[in-house]
């Protein structure tokens, strides 16, 4: 029982852990699609702040 218990702690550890890193992944994603809208907007709004 002791043992079993120990190796679903261990289970769900390692789980958050998967689920932490998903995260990050998810986060970084996230930012890169900003930075990607960001950088296809520039060209235009350079183009709105010369005309």
């Amino acid at each position: 029982m002791h043992c079993k218990f120990k190796l679903q702690m261990r289970h769900v550890l390692v789980l958050a852990k998967q689920m932490r890193s998903l995260c990050k992944t998810i986060n970084q994603m996230t930012n890169n699609t900003k930075l990607l809208a960001l950088a296809t907007d520039f060209p235009h709004s350079v183009l709105r702040l010369n005309s």
